[in-house]
């Protein structure tokens, strides 16, 4: 079982890994975020937010970001996150359904 003092450390490890990994490094990492999404949506909310704080935005990670906030009834919130997206990659069709659902 693991003590808050390893937990602790393999929050740092991350941290650290996604300074040093190029874009598709940041893509894969936050695919297995989503992922870990289904399961805890919360946490994985704090991961992506983290993301975001040290790479910065990019139109990937705000629609992961967007896409937990639904999961956890936030829909306003994904909505916004889902447009500061689109305002990176104006002609993803996926993000312009998200945010004018038909």
């Amino acid at each position: 079982m693991k003590n808050q003092k390893n937990i602790h450390k393999e929050e740092i490890s991350r941290k650290d890994a996604l300074k040093k990994i190029g874009d598709y490094g940041k893509y894969a990492a936050l695919t297995a975020i989503g992922t870990y999404a289904l399961l805890n949506p919360k946490k994985a909310q704090a991961y992506i937010e983290s993301s975001i704080n040290i790479n910065g935005e990019n139109a990937i990670v705000l629609e992961h970001l967007g896409d937990v906030l639904m999961k956890i009834q936030k829909s306003d919130d994904a909505i916004d996150y889902y447009k500061r997206a689109l305002s990176l990659d104006k002609n993803n069709p996926r993000l312009m359904k998200k945010v004018s659902p038909e």
